[in-house]
C-alpha cells in the first residue's frame, strides 16, 4: 500500500494506495486496499499465571491453544495461520529493554514454518528504560539515552533484514510504546538513534505512541514533573514518522463507562485522532487502533477499573462492540490517507483485549469471586471461538 503526501511515497506490504487529500489536488484515484496490524505478545505462559479474566469465569474460558508457551514455534505457526486466513497482515512483536530471556521468544516466533505468510515489526517497550510511576513519566537521562540507542541498534542488526520484516517506503518499521510519557533528553536520544541508524545503512520508519487524553508536555525536565497536557506536543510528535495510540482506554473518564451505546468513548476517540491527523503543524500519518473490549480486573482487581463490554448493549451479540468500533472509528479515519490500522490486541489476555480464538462456550456473567461478579462487573462474556477473526475478514472487504 502506498500513501503519497507532499510528494512523499510510503509503501506498505507492496500494495498501492494513493491519498486523495487536499495536499495532493492533482491526484485523482484511490486504491481501497486495507492493511491491518495486531499487537502480539510473547510472554506466555508466565502472564497466564498473573491472572486473566477468562480464567476467573464460571465456567472458565480458555484459548483454543490452551495456556500456551510463546517459546514454541508451533504456537507462532498456529497464530500466523489464523492471521493469514482471516486478514491480519502483520503482527507487532513486543521487545523489552531489560528482558533478555523473554526477547528470545521473538527468534522462536521467526522460526515458525509459515513465517513467510505474515510480516512483523518490533514494538519497543520504551517505558521500561526509566519509567517513574510517581510522576507518570519515562525520563531520558544519559543512561536511558545510551540504552535506547543501543537497544534499537541491536533490534536493527537482528531483525531489519529479515525477509518478513515490515517496511514502509522501503524503510523498516518500529513502534515505540508510550512516547507520550517521554521527558528529559528524548530529542537527543532520537537524534543519536537516527545518526546511528544512518551509519549502519538503515532509515527506520518510526511510529510513536503519542496520542492520548493527557500527555507529558514536550521538553519537560525532571524538576518540573509531574506535568500534563491535553494538547498535541508538536515538536515531540514531529520526531516520529507516524503516530498511533496503543489504547485510548482511560479509567478516569466516567463518560467512557458502560456499554458502547451509552459511552462517549468512540465519539471522543474519533475527535482525538482527527485532532492529530489534521493538525497543520504535525503533518504526520495517523494509524488508529480499535479494541474488541477491555477488562483488566482479572489481573488488577484492587484498582477497580471499569470494563469496556464486548457487546454494544445488553441485547446485542458477541463482537458487536468491535464491529461498531470499526464502523464508527476506523471507517471515518480512512477516508483520506493510508488505510492502515491496528488492533489491540491479538493476545493480550491480562487486559482481555485479545481476539485470538477461545474455545466456544455459552455466555456467562458469573465468576469465581466471593460475590460472583467482581471480575465481570455484571457484564456477559462468551467463549467466542473465531468471532473476532471473522469480523475482521468481513470488515476488511467493506473498508
Amino acid at each position: 500500500m502506498c500513501y503519497i503526501r507532499n510528494i512523499l511515497q510510503i509503501c506498505i506490504l507492496g500494495l498501492v494506495l494513493v491519498s486523495c487529500s487536499s495536499d495532493n489536488p492533482a491526484l485523482e484515484r484511490c486504491n481501497d486496499d486495507v492493511v491491518i496490524g495486531a499487537h502480539y505478545y510473547l510472554w506466555f505462559p508466565e502472564n497466564f499465571k498473573q491472572g486473566y479474566l477468562r480464567n476467573k469465569l464460571v465456567p472458565k474460558q480458555i484459548p483454543v491453544l490452551g495456556e500456551y508457551d510463546s517459546e514454541l514455534a508451533e504456537t507462532a505457526a498456529r497464530h500466523i495461520q489464523y492471521a493469514k486466513e482471516y486478514g491480519i497482515d502483520f503482527f507487532s512483536l513486543d521487545w523489552w529493554p531489560f528482558r533478555e530471556e523473554q526477547n528470545k521468544a521473538v527468534d522462536t516466533f521467526l522460526s515458525a514454518k509459515n513465517i513467510s505468510d505474515i510480516q512483523f515489526c518490533i514494538f519497543y517497550e520504551s517505558w521500561e528504560l526509566n519509567f517513574m510511576p510517581e510522576v507518570g513519566a519515562t525520563y531520558f537521562d544519559k543512561a536511558a539515552v545510551d540504552n535506547f540507542v543501543d537497544h534499537l541498534t541491536t533490534i536493527a542488526d537482528m531483525y531489519f533484514q529479515h525477509p518478513s520484516y515490515l517496511h514502509i517506503d522501503n524503510r523498516p518499521v518500529i513502534i515505540l510504546y508510550l512516547t507520550r510519557t517521554w521527558a528529559g533528553d528524548y530529542a537527543i536520544a532520537m537524534r543519536k538513534l537516527r545518526e546511528k541508524m544512518k551509519e549502519k545503512g538503515f532509515n527506520p520508519y518510526i511510529i510513536g505512541d503519542e496520542i492520548f487524553w493527557g500527555i507529558i508536555p514536550q521538553g519537560t525536565r525532571l524538576e518540573d514533573l509531574p506535568a500534563a497536557s491535553s494538547s498535541p506536543q508538536v515538536e515531540r510528535a514531529k520526531l516520529f514518522d507516524a503516530l498511533t495510540a496503543y489504547n485510548l482506554y482511560n479509567q478516569t473518564r466516567e463518560d467512557f463507562r458502560g456499554y458502547g451505546r451509552d459511552s462517549s468513548f468512540l465519539e471522543e476517540s474519533l475527535r482525538l485522532y482527527k485532532e492529530y491527523k489534521l493538525h497543520p503543524q504535525i503533518r504526520r500519518p495517523v494509524f488508529p487502533t480499535v479494541l474488541p473490549g477491555y477488562n483488566d480486573r482479572g489481573v488488577r482487581l484492587a484498582e477497580d477499573h471499569f470494563p469496556i463490554p464486548r457487546t454494544w448493549d445488553d441485547k446485542s451479540e458477541e463482537g458487536s462492540y468491535f464491529s461498531k468500533s470499526i464502523d464508527t472509528l476506523i471507517k471515518p479515519l480512512m477516508k483520506k490517507g493510508p488505510k492502515v490500522f491496528f488492533i489491540t490486541s491479538f493476545n493480550e489476555w491480562n487486559e482481555d483485549t485479545a481476539i485470538e480464538p477461545l474455545v466456544e462456550g455459552p455466555s456467562t456473567m458469573k465468576d469465581s469471586s466471593s460475590t460472583g461478579d467482581q471480575y465481570t462487573n455484571g457484564y456477559s462474556y462468551k467463549g467466542f471461538g473465531t468471532t473476532y477473526l471473522e469480523i475482521i475478514k468481513n470488515k476488511k472487504k467493506e473498508l
